[in-house]
């Protein structure tokens, strides 16, 4: 079993952040260019904190496969295909997965090797058992947004997966988030954009195992991530980026303090 904090060893950046460097930096200038032309959707991209999140999750998921690379990888609404592009990288056979493209895509779509389109929010058009990884970075908390319900969508990747194939859950805001909570109230008061669907543990948890999926990884992560981002502005060459996630992740494991923390990361598989 991987432990939840190797994710910000010195061995583990010097690996990941060193081989996937030159395509963060131009997925970085992609979204500034998109940016610039008025999208403000890519905007997450350009900032050098929120851009290694993908780094680190990329070289999460070849360190949990032991660099198995015998099967397929489905991004599903991956979007703009950052995590397709350095699974690809990483000399895995990724696919991104998406309903449509919005129109600042093509600001991206020189650096994702592989694009597949659907048309059904439900529906996922690959074969019963056809892949090794399915990915779900920020999506599967939308799939009611998009017409879809989230034990029809983890039917689907059940159905998709190969025996003893993963799933890798990133980014699944957390119901007792603090700052889901004060998105909430900024919500409220003056429109702010924020997650309709958010999950407890003991939620979601529950929704994977009746599907049938087995859990093999559970942590919880980001207890402030905007303090980390203005840190870095501060800091500088004086707080790395390493520094500044591994402090947090810290404080999102200490007792009670981790009940609060934005979101959860999970690992299941799909029975034998």
């Amino acid at each position: 079993m991987i432990n939840s904090d190797i994710r910000f060893s010195k061995q583990f950046w010097q690996k990941y952040i060193g081989q996937l460097e030159k395509l963060r930096i131009d997925y970085s200038n992609a979204a500034v260019r998109a940016c610039n032309a008025g999208y403000d959707r890519p905007g997450h991209l350009k900032s050098p904190i929120t851009s290694f999140y993908y780094v680190q999750f990329a070289g999460f998921v070849d360190l949990f496969l032991q660099q198995k690379r015998d099967g397929l990888i489905v991004d599903w609404g991956g979007q703009f295909g950052q995590m397709t592009a350095y699974l690809d990288e990483l000399g895995y056979e990724a696919e991104n997965y998406v309903i449509d493209t919005v129109e600042e895509y093509k600001y991206f779509s020189h650096l994702v090797p592989r694009l597949k389109i659907g048309k059904s929010p439900v529906f996922i058009p690959y074969r019963d058992k056809s892949a090794l990884v399915l990915i779900s970075c920020g999506v599967l908390e939308h799939v009611k947004e998009s017409g879809s319900t989230e034990k029809e969508s983890l039917k689907e990747i059940y159905r998709i997966l190969k025996p003893g194939g993963f799933f890798f859950i990133f980014l699944l805001p957390n119901k007792y988030s603090m700052l889901e909570f004060l998105y909430n109230i900024l919500h409220i008061i003056f429109g702010r954009w924020h997650h309709l669907y958010k999950y407890s543990k003991k939620e979601i948890i529950s929704l994977l195992e009746s599907t049938g999926f087995e859990i093999i990884f559970y942590d919880r992560e980001e207890f402030l991530p905007k303090v980390n981002f203005r840190l870095s502005r501060i800091g500088g060459k004086i707080l790395s980026p390493r520094i500044l996630f591994k402090l947090d992740w810290f404080v999102s494991h200490l007792p009670i303090l981790n009940i609060f923390a934005q979101h959860h990361i999970i690992v299941v598989r799909k029975s034998k």
